[in-house]
């Protein structure tokens, strides 16, 4: 990875530092701050301080956590072990991703800049051996409640479906304590990014690595129908438990994306053969488990809250078509099954009998 040298960086910093009474006093933006060119991640958090996209806070926080990386990867390159490399790989990579970041104009505000900070300094943690793991996955103290993956390759993020998955899988797990449901969606909720569309905002969880599947491949940040879907069924089930109506006006925040197009930066693809998908992560692949985990979260919202039944006008028909979507993608048995027992219970939800498609919904879903 190509740096800056130091004296430059003092400079530049220098510069910063003097002009940091307001945006307007900044003055122009020096040329190393243009986009589309190769930015180190000094020159980058520098720059977004001159254009007053983050604090001076954000920025001397950030310069701190860049510099203690950057020392540990320097010290565990000079003791030459394999484990050594690794980890000094991924700090390489936590701060080369900034700069790349900021290059391709992704940091319009401070939001997705912190989420980038909070992988530098995890990574930084991980590398010391102070960042603990539960089969496989990581739980950093430092990011309470929230779970981070290793990816070969490519370094450890976080993980929003993992996330989810800590209070539900296919539906909430019903002997999780209501406190640590209530932190679960807390930090999930926060740790959104939004995004509108048509006067609508809806939030979204980011994954901000490149990633390729089914021979696909596409470049971070990218969202998933999977984390939309999940996250929704996190805050319905807080909702549920706490009698809070603050977690259901948050489920139907989330429900926006599932109706905002995936060219427009929610996860529908309305233009499937029979009906829709909501998307797992290019509109290529359409991953199966994905969009069916989705539909399973709308029908949790649907079967709990009466609002949700007028969700858009022919929502009945909506639903079937999806629903027939998913049958015709997937040969495998049990998951047919499980389809043909969604349509039956389809048929049940509009013909307004609810108890009795709750209680099927459920059997359905606990059975193997």
């Amino acid at each position: 990875m190509t740096y800056l040298p130091n004296a430059r960086r003092l400079v530049v910093c220098l510069t910063l530092t003097a002009c940091d009474t307001s945006p307007a006093s900044l003055g122009p933006v020096p040329d190393e701050c243009r986009f589309g060119r190769f930015s180190d991640e000094t020159t980058a958090v520098t720059c977004l301080g001159l254009q007053a996209a983050i604090s001076a806070a954000d920025r001397d926080a950030a310069l701190e956590a860049f510099a203690t990386a950057k020392a540990l990867e320097d010290s565990l390159v000079a003791t030459p072990l394999p484990s050594n490399f690794d980890k000094a790989f991924d700090l390489v990579r936590a701060l080369a991703q900034i700069g790349d970041f900021y290059s391709r104009e992704l940091f319009p505000d401070s939001v997705r800049f912190h989420r980038m900070v909070d992988r530098v300094t995890i990574a930084n943690a991980n590398a010391r051996g102070r960042v603990p793991y539960v089969g496989g996955r990581a739980v950093p103290p430092q990011a309470p409640y929230q779970v981070w993956i290793p990816y070969a390759g490519l370094g450890l993020f976080f993980q929003p479906v993992a996330t989810a998955q800590l209070a539900l899988y296919t539906l909430p797990r019903a002997n999780l304590p209501s406190d640590s449901l209530l932190q679960i969606a807390q930090r999930l909720y926060t740790y959104a990014l939004w995004r509108e569309n048509g006067g609508t905002r809806f939030p979204v969880w980011e994954y901000e690595f490149d990633w390729t599947s089914g021979g696909v491949s596409v470049r971070g940040p990218w969202v998933s129908g999977l984390a939309e879907g999940m996250a929704m069924m996190v805050f319905i089930e807080t909702y549920e438990r706490t009698g809070n109506v603050l977690w259901r006006a948050r489920a139907f925040e989330t429900l926006n994306a599932l109706r905002v197009a995936w060219d427009q930066g929610g996860v529908l693809l309305p233009d499937t053969t029979h009906g829709y998908w909501w998307e797992g992560f290019h509109p290529v692949v359409r991953p199966w488990n994905e969009g069916a985990e989705a539909l399973v979260a709308v029908a949790y919202l649907y079967i709990g809250d009466d609002a949700a039944w007028y969700w858009t006008p022919g929502d009945p028909g909506d639903f079937a078509r999806a629903i027939g979507e998913f049958a015709s993608a997937q040969p495998d048995e049990r998951c047919a099954r499980a389809l043909r027992a969604q349509r039956a219970l389809a048929r049940i939800a509009w013909s307004g009998e609810r108890e009795r498609l709750i209680a099927i919904y459920r059997e359905l879903l606990a059975a193997p």
